[in-house]
């Protein structure tokens, strides 16, 4: 239990532990939940237009990370109308296990699921994104993308080396000088967590509704599934969502990092 210094509230609702975390938003302002249940937003933020049809850029390393870190707020970001456009900056194939796999179709597949129709994979070389200058991979996204109003992609805080690469190239893409680009990192099971950089989550989303989708789209790539409680399993994926909602009171949730967010902006 503990106290919001803004509104000295020490409900479990107030989810403010940290302010010093939110760095973009007022650092004494209380993180309830805002009416749809959904971003925690202090209330100047609540109460400007929310953006409508946003151009929304899912940005990952490899097939089935779209699903693993955001396959619930993909549901609801359509259902609200919003247009998204997925780029996988891989080939789509995984090339460094002994036998090498084409995840093309379970991408399909789980896109399919989740209601995706505007699909890319890009081309570079899975686990090999270091070799690559990262202006190169960034004017390739460029090319092939409709300029964005939010960018969901990797947290700097994952392991895996093609996961930080990407993230890296979407605050390049999502600089803010044309336009207002907001960037949210999520997390994918094990590679955050097994570094020693912590994913530090400030909004979660609620995906009690959407879980059981989100969970047969990873269901799709087979080469990735593993037994429990590994947490590349359908059973891991599952108790990190629990573990998610129990942190945020709702049913199963998802969790992101604010890296950069707007007046105006919703999820």
């Amino acid at each position: 239990m503990h106290t919001c210094a803004a509104c000295m509230d020490s409900s479990p609702d107030c989810l403010l532990q940290h302010p010093h975390r939110l760095p973009l938003l007022p650092a004494t302002a209380c993180r309830r939940s805002v009416e749809t249940g959904n971003a925690a937003m202090p209330t100047e933020y609540m109460n400007t237009p929310a953006r409508k049809n946003m151009q929304v850029l899912l940005l990952f390393a490899h097939a089935d990370d779209e699903s693993l870190a955001a396959g619930g707020l993909i549901q609801k970001l359509l259902a609200k109308g919003h247009q998204l456009q997925l780029r996988i900056v891989s080939d789509g194939l995984v090339g460094m296990r002994s036998q090498a796999a084409d995840n093309r179709p379970a991408l399909q597949a789980a896109c399919g699921l989740l209601g995706i129709t505007d699909v890319k994979c890009l081309g570079f070389k899975d686990q090999q994104f270091e070799t690559y200058p990262m202006a190169q991979i960034a004017n390739e996204i460029q090319q092939h993308i409709v300029p964005p109003d939010l960018i969901i992609t990797h947290s700097a805080a994952d392991l895996n080396q093609d996961h930080y690469i990407v993230h890296q190239v979407a605050k390049i893409i999502g600089r803010p000088r044309q336009r207002q680009c907001g960037i949210l990192a999520g997390e994918i099971p094990c590679s955050a967590p097994w570094n020693h950089r912590p994913f530090q989550p400030q909004l979660y989303i609620d995906i009690s509704a959407q879980l059981e989708t989100k969970l047969r789209a990873f269901a799709c790539y087979a080469h990735e599934l593993r037994a429990f409680p590994d947490p590349f399993s359908v059973e891991g994926l599952r108790t990190l969502a629990r573990f998610r909602g129990m942190e945020s009171g709702y049913q199963a949730a998802e969790a992101f990092e604010l890296i950069r967010w707007f007046e105006g902006m919703q999820v």
